[in-house]
């Protein structure tokens, strides 16, 4: 009963943690990154490797433990368990529009490598939640 009481607690402290408390005003967390191809599914797995940011971990595919051990940090960095907790954890990825148009350019030059001369990437960045965005290179 102790056990469970305690697995509760746990669960409950890390779904109230906000992932997006660290990210700036005007700013939004990269939440997922979608690749869409016309011609095959393998050229969006390579297109995958030249990418210039990706999203923060997941484990399981299903929480992004490390995001939140960051953001249950406090804002004072003085502090011996905030600075544990910052360095246990991991950053939250800003979606960023120069990594965006660098991310393109790589696919883009990819795509020429693999024979495709005339083949063109574009994206589209677009809020999903409040303070979060998903990146789709077409």
């Amino acid at each position: 009963m102790r056990n469970i009481f305690l697995f509760f607690i746990c669960v409950m402290t890390a779904f109230s943690c906000s992932v997006t408390k660290y990210v700036a005003d005007g700013e939004m967390l990269l939440d997922n990154v979608k690749i869409v191809s016309h011609k095959s599914k393998s050229n969006e797995d390579k297109a995958r490797l030249y990418l210039s940011q990706m999203p923060n971990s997941r484990w399981f595919g299903l929480m992004r433990v490390p995001l939140l051990i960051y953001s249950s940090s406090g804002r004072d960095s003085t502090k011996w368990v905030n600075r544990t907790l910052r360095k246990l954890g991991e950053e939250p990825v800003v979606c960023s529009r120069n990594r965006c148009e660098q991310s393109k350019s790589n696919i883009a030059q990819m795509l020429r490598d693999n024979g495709y001369l005339h083949a063109t990437v574009d994206y589209e960045c677009r809020e999903v939640k409040k303070k979060r965005a998903e990146v789709v290179y077409f």
